[in-house]
């Protein structure tokens, strides 16, 4: 059909055909395997950034600590000072909003990077889709909208990272 095939050749051997003398050149199909090394090593690069995604995580979550305890002590000081202080209570308020948020984001970094095996369960297959879009939904803003109308279902049977992982390459490859 004209179309390109990639083949590995091994090396030519002379033969005889038909009483002549010709040369023998085998060829054998690689599509396959070179799909397959292509998968590895995109489940590699995968891997890795899974592990990126949880030390990052990690490091992130120790000074958020520091800072969310900060900023809630502050706020319940300035709380004490009465109305002149209202302006204050409101920043602090909105810094506090934007912590969690943080803290949110590296919970669900973390899910999601967590390298779980096999290990097979019942998954609450909404509950992975939601957090999973609340992570993709900053990035696939930019290029288009995403609209979700989501159900309730029963748990299924299956892995939340894996899961997961299948969400998140279905939505940034849409």
């Amino acid at each position: 059909d004209g179309s390109h095939v990639l083949v590995e050749i091994a090396p030519p051997q002379t033969v005889i055909f038909d009483g002549e003398e010709a040369w023998l050149v085998i060829g054998r199909d690689i599509e396959e395997r070179v799909r397959l090394q292509e998968q590895l090593a995109m489940a590699d690069r995968l891997a890795s950034l899974g592990l990126l995604a949880a030390g990052v995580a990690h490091e992130v979550n120790n000074p958020l600590a520091y800072v969310l305890n900060n900023i809630e002590v502050a706020r319940r000081q300035l709380t004490l000072l009465g109305p002149s202080a209202e302006s204050s209570v409101q920043a602090l308020t909105v810094a506090l909003e934007g912590v969690h948020r943080i803290r949110f984001i590296v919970r669900e970094l973390l899910l999601l990077a967590r390298s779980e095996g096999d290990n097979i369960g019942p998954v609450d297959v909404r509950a992975v889709i939601e957090s999973t879009l609340s992570l993709a939904r900053p990035t696939i803003s930019r290029v288009g909208t995403l609209v979700t109308e989501l159900e309730e279902a029963p748990p299924a049977l299956g892995n939340v990272a894996r899961l997961a992982q299948i969400v998140l390459n279905l939505v940034s490859n849409a």
